[in-house]
This record gives structure tokens, sequence and C-alpha cells, in this order.
């Protein structure tokens, strides 16, 4: 993945950067990364928060759990659709 790649990914997904440069979509939507390194793939899902250091993309799934891999290494993102806002029965 090159950087614009990248840029491209946080912009589909309405990222803002944080105090701490942690990019956040406003709207609650996950990102899922696909990496791959001498064969062997590693799919990170329900990405809340990421962000570049370097050459490195660092990212922190909605469990807390966190993970950081080469960007060379990522060939592949997804951006889930925005959440559908329910309707509630009744009148407000």
């Amino acid at each position: 993945m090159t950087n614009e790649h990248f840029q491209a990914l946080l912009s589909i997904a309405g990222a803002k950067p944080d105090a701490e440069g942690w990019s956040k979509s406003e709207d609650e939507r996950l990102v899922t990364l696909h990496a791959s390194n001498q064969g062997v793939g590693l799919t990170i899902s329900k990405i809340v928060a990421i962000r570049l250091q370097g050459e490195l993309v660092l990212a922190r799934t909605d469990k807390g759990d966190q993970f950081v891999v080469s960007l060379l290494d990522v060939f592949a993102a997804s951006v889930e659709a925005p959440k559908a806002k329910t309707r509630q029965a009744g009148f407000r």
C-alpha cells in the first residue's frame, strides 16, 4: 500500500485525527486491513482507530487489541457502511 492509498482509505472512512494522531471515523465506521508477508496473510478487522507512523501502520480494534504492520505489507482495506439509524415506534 502506498501513502496515497492509505490517505484515500482515511478519506473514504471519514476519519479525522485526534490529539494523539489516531484517525477515527466520526460515524463509528469500522475498517478492515488485509496484509501479507512471504505468503502468510493477516486480516485485521473491526478497527476503530488507525495511524501512520513512518512506514508502520498502527491499528486499534473495538476490543482494544493493537496491531503494528508494515505499510508495504498492507495490500487492501475495506470500510464498513455507516450504521443505519433505527426508527423508534411511537410519536416523539
